[in-house]
């Protein structure tokens, strides 16, 4: 374990992590990343584990690995049951600076973990985006602790979060041409379902899939939040297993058939009209060639990379990880080398002297690797936990579960949806 027995002893929790209950994320002054599961997380997570999921998911390349760490390795971390420790990424990047096709390959990932979940007895607690990152080109799921058993006749726990963090900023692309990055990082919480109703061509209104899970859960929750604590009602119905995977399986679909429009960009043809002289090009191959060669750096983080083209370079050169930032990229991902973002198909806004959240915890770019840590959401009105590996932004109210109203009509027409897609 790379001399842990020494490196545990000055294990440091990570002051971002400490409002999860059943756990939190400490690391070492080297950056290596371990979890602390506490007694009020541990029944569960043994029960997870025990059930086979997660090394069923780990297999698949879907969720971060894990290894078990004895205690007897820990001196200065208290209220401890189980610790974990967990891979270093090589780079952390937020769902704001994703590309279309990063938004709805984790989308996928998310339903998918949901679905396969579900196989096992269990479900997710919540369905926020900072819990997926990108490994070797591909989404993979960082949160351990985010799995629990599954209640049958529960309500989905995260499908307003899904909606705004996943399915809303790809219809904001798609229905309307508009890149969501911007509005993201405005909003860390997502794409409100009010903004996408306004921006979206009426004709897109008009399929089945939209008006249920976008009109229906925006109405309800106006009307809630109209009616105020008197409109609040409990809900009695339940939502079969069955019904939950139509759901599940209908967004899936519908995420599946989002493209994103196609849109002129500035670094398409970059290297057919950049000013660069033949000779100037061939020095700065040559140079960024012998920096990597000599420096033989595990990542290199390319700010400007237009086309990529030095980015490869790097790679070629023997760098095993470039972090490309800034231009519009269609390369070789899947080598799963380079990890592109951008804005919306336009630059990607660095920011390099800021961070974002209540003590910064959206890290400045020369601090995001290579090792795992999450970002905390800037204050709001309902209170939050967070989990620097997890990610999460878990609301304790108004973001996990749907509107009751719109939670209750789903109860009562899922046996007619079922009916309906088997016949069909």
């Amino acid at each position: 374990m790379n001399g842990s027995s020494q490196s545990l002893k000055d294990l440091i929790p990570v002051s971002g992590s400490f409002r999860d209950p059943k756990g939190q994320v400490a690391k070492t002054a080297l950056g290596d990343v371990f979890r602390v599961i506490t007694e009020v997380g541990n029944a569960e997570f043994a029960d997870v584990e025990e059930s086979g999921l997660y090394a069923h998911l780990i297999e698949q390349g879907k969720l971060i690995e894990h290894h078990h760490v004895p205690l007897t390795d820990v001196t200065n971390v208290s209220n401890i049951e189980t610790l974990l420790r967990h891979p270093s990424l090589p780079m952390v990047s937020y769902p704001y600076e994703w590309c279309f096709q990063q938004m709805k390959d984790a989308a996928l990932l998310q339903l998918d973990l949901y679905l396969e979940s579900l196989e096992y007895g269990k479900t997710l607690s919540d369905a926020t985006a900072y819990n997926v990152q990108f490994l070797r080109g591909k989404p993979i799921f960082i949160d351990t602790l985010s799995f629990i058993p599954y209640t049958p006749g529960q309500f989905w726990l995260g499908q307003e979060q899904f909606t705004e963090q996943f399915l809303n900023p790809l219809l904001l692309t798609s229905y309307s041409g508009l890149p969501f990055n911007d509005i993201y990082r405005g909003s860390m919480t997502g794409v409100s379902s009010e903004m996408i109703s306004a921006v979206t061509p009426f004709r897109r209104k008009l399929s089945w899939r939209y008006f249920n899970y976008i009109h229906l859960p925006r109405q309800s929750k106006k009307r809630s939040l109209e009616s105020g604590a008197a409109g609040v009602r409990k809900v009695e119905g339940k939502l079969p297993k069955e019904g939950f995977q139509f759901i599940l399986k209908q967004l899936r679909s519908w995420t599946e058939t989002l493209t994103a429009p196609e849109a002129p960009s500035t670094w398409i043809a970059y290297t057919q009209t950049r000013t660069y002289e033949d000779q100037s090009v061939s020095q700065k191959v040559k140079f960024v060639a012998e920096c990597v060669d000599q420096a033989r750096p595990k990542q290199v983080l390319d700010v400007g990379c237009n086309t990529g083209e030095f980015s490869f370079l790097a790679l070629d050169a023997g760098a095993e990880h470039g972090g490309l930032r800034r231009g519009r990229l269609r390369l070789r991902l899947g080598e799963g080398q380079a990890e592109p973002l951008e804005r919306g198909g336009r630059d990607v806004e660095l920011q390099p002297r800021l961070t974002l959240g209540r003590s910064g915890e959206v890290e400045i770019v020369h601090e995001r690797g290579p090792r795992v840590v999450r970002p905390r959401p800037p204050p709001a009105a309902a209170p939050r936990r967070h989990d620097p590996l997890r990610g999460a932004v878990h609301r304790q109210r108004g973001g996990r579960a749907p509107a009751l109203g719109y939670a209750a009509a789903q109860s009562r027409l899922q046996p007619l949806l079922l009916l309906l897609l088997h016949l069909w």
